[in-house]
């Protein structure tokens, strides 16, 4: 089954990576969940895209290299075709995942993470200038304050 999965590997201290462990949706996989299509890490924490499924998951390492899942990301106005967790990325406590095409165009969610590890959605991006096609949310990198988000159909007229 083609559902997916995301490994987990850890430098021994000689620059040997051994894989610790293996993430899976478990029962609830499907063919064509595309879980693992983009991967992100901060900390204890892990956010998996699966935009297949439209979701992105969160999973917090439990002290011995395993990792649980604690949330599963969508929001309120995420449709069959958006491509929800096309791209994730997390810092501290803002997770950000990219739905390539929303509105035809591209948006980017941001979630929060509460003291008790819920997340709830803070803010939906989408580009000023957006048109049809721009895939706005292709990449998101988070850095503190700043978020950057790639838009890798954007088509550019030079005026000169």
């Amino acid at each position: 089954m083609d559902a997916g999965a995301v490994y987990v590997f850890k430098n021994d201290g000689n620059d040997n990576f051994v894989r610790v462990a293996k993430i899976t949706l478990g029962d609830e996989a499907a063919r064509g969940d595309l879980f693992g299509s983009s991967v992100a890490m901060e900390g204890d924490y892990i956010v998996v895209g699966a935009r297949g499924r439209e979701a992105a998951y969160v999973y917090k390492n439990d002290g011995s290299d395993d990792f649980v899942q604690i949330a599963e990301l969508a929001a309120y106005d995420v449709e069959e075709g958006d491509l929800f967790g096309y791209s994730v990325s997390i810092d501290d406590v803002y997770v950000a995942v990219g739905a390539v095409q929303k509105n035809e165009s591209g948006a980017v969610y941001i979630f929060r993470r509460s003291a008790l590890d819920r997340f709830i959605h803070v803010a939906t991006l989408t580009a000023d200038d957006a048109s049809k096609g721009d895939q706005f949310g292709s990449s998101v990198f988070i850095d503190g304050a700043r978020i950057i988000v790639g838009a890798q159909g954007k088509f550019m007229i030079d005026a000169a």
